[in-house]
């Protein structure tokens, strides 16, 4: 019999070394060979925390990056994206959750009224 593991918001996770190598035993089929792994991360997760451990990549998203942009450009002003954009640079985690439209809302709300 096979055991499906589904871990939702890998990259938010943190425990000790102990529970840690647990969960890397689970990901890396160790635990349980054979058994099947879904896992739920933001975009980041899969870069730094998942590299090398991923079968199948699955992206959601609920905007496409011209719709995003396109919402940014109805709400600030030319010197404002780019003062933006560079902060969404430096910022990758929060960069990602920009895809989702109430997030994107409420982001733009506190970049223009702080």
């Amino acid at each position: 019999k096979k055991v499906c593991f589904i871990l939702d918001g890998y990259d938010e996770y943190v425990g000790t070394n102990h529970q840690q190598s647990l969960i890397d035993s689970i990901v890396d089929c160790i635990s349980f060979p054979g058994s099947i792994v879904a896992i739920t991360s933001r975009p980041i997760g899969t870069t730094f925390f998942l590299r090398n451990k991923v079968h199948k990549k699955v992206e959601i998203l609920g905007l496409a990056k011209a719709e995003r942009d396109d919402c940014i450009s109805q709400v600030l002003s030319d010197a404002e994206k780019v003062r933006l954009e560079g902060y969404l640079i430096r910022q990758p985690i929060i960069n990602s959750y920009c895809y989702v439209p109430l997030y994107l809302i409420i982001l733009l709300h506190l970049f223009v009224h702080g």
